[in-house]
């Protein structure tokens, strides 16, 4: 069974890029799948480093013709023809498209599967950009014979939004994680912090936590380590938020890539991971966070509430800063015992493990007869 992964829109550390590095590590562990028939069809950006990480698979360029590659400006009519080229070159009996995309119009494999990650673009995308993203959903809904969403949420966001398409056609499959493991001795910060990890991005509610924070900064000792790239809406409101509060020396904002490794040691330190976003389709860090056997504090939006199992600290409504503040007190002046912290991680380690997972999502895409 040949089963052609597509990875070609993908960007370094991206969120779909770390889903896809777990179904490629799921599937690299899973000793029943033949790893020569699977085919990762990767952007230049991940190219180097998933040959590197995963010799296993075979791994090539898209649009790679003669030595010419054609990297990320590529017309949307160029990347349509050159996937019909690309299916007709490999002849897969399956392709798995790890995000919506309007590029395999022409392609006539036997099964396609789409993986829906969230239709939040069609919340915050206004003009043109939002009947793009409309058009390419819709394509990848009709010419997907298989979708794969990534919590009940989605899936419900999907049969509103496109109401034609079939109940039986959508399959939920929850991601997949695993926690870097740390050697780190002593604690990263010499100092108490609560921790953010995640894009600063405005639908991310960045803004309601540092709201919160700034209202209780002198009932704690604790600091915010927010840690995420620098973005346009941090630049624009969130750093003139914290200079204008004077709470420069207590929020520290790690913007530079970090390691798995420092990561796992950021969560290990920390008092308590707030998640306060208001749109997931599935919000990986609070369950990651978790794992480390730490206090979390999220809310009941979108999918938060059904992929935390409701095993979680919660406050709302997700937008009340006020809601936010007095819980991050209650958390941090009652956490949860060593054994529940521990339970708690450990029904997540086993929901979403990578290996089960990848096998779900592996068994979903590929036609039943071709499978070895």
């Amino acid at each position: 069974m040949r089963l052609m992964i597509d990875m070609s829109r993908l960007c370094k550390n991206g969120s779909i890029t770390i889903w896809s590095m777990r179904l490629l590590e799921g599937l690299r562990l899973n000793e029943h799948i033949n790893k020569k028939d699977i085919i990762l069809v990767c952007s230049t950006d991940i190219y180097s480093s998933v040959k590197e990480k995963y010799p296993e698979f075979k791994t090539i360029i898209p649009f790679e013709r003669k030595g010419f590659i054609w990297k990320n400006r590529i017309t949307t009519i160029h990347s349509i023809f050159m996937w019909r080229h690309l299916s007709r070159t490999f002849a897969p009996d399956a392709i798995l498209s790890t995000n919506p995309t309007s590029f395999m119009l022409l392609v006539k494999s036997p099964v396609i599967t789409t993986i829906f990650h969230d239709l939040k673009d069609l919340k915050t995308y206004t003009g043109l950009s939002y009947w793009n993203v409309r058009f390419v959903f819709l394509v990848a809904l009709l010419k997907s014979k298989r979708i794969i969403a990534i919590s009940n949420f989605v899936k419900k966001d999907i049969l509103r939004v496109y109401p034609f398409v079939s109940n039986r056609r959508i399959e939920v499959i929850y991601n997949s994680i695993n926690i870097p493991k740390s050697n780190w001795k002593r604690k990263i910060l010499p100092f108490d912090y609560i921790l953010y990890v995640s894009t600063l991005l405005k639908y991310k509610n960045l803004l309601t936590l540092l709201k919160a924070f700034y209202a209780i900064k002198d009932k704690i000792n604790h600091k915010l380590v927010i840690i995420g790239r620098e973005s346009p809406y941090w630049r624009d409101i969130l750093l003139p938020y914290i200079v204008e509060n004077h709470m420069e020396g207590r929020i520290i904002h790690v913007a530079e890539h970090i390691s798995d490794e420092a990561l796992a040691a950021y969560y290990q330190g920390a008092s308590l991971f707030v998640h306060p976003s208001l749109h997931e389709g599935f919000g990986y860090t609070p369950i990651e966070a978790a794992m480390f056997e730490i206090p979390v504090l999220t809310n009941k939006s979108t999918a938060l509430y059904e992929t935390t199992m409701g095993l979680l600290n919660y406050y709302e409504p997700a937008a009340d800063s006020n809601a936010l503040a007095e819980k991050i007190i209650s958390v941090l002046q009652n956490p949860p015992s060593r054994i529940e912290l521990h339970n708690i991680a450990e029904r997540y380690k086993c929901q979403y493990d990578v290996i089960k997972q990848a096998e779900m999502i592996y068994k979903q895409s590929t036609p039943p007869h071709t499978r070895i």
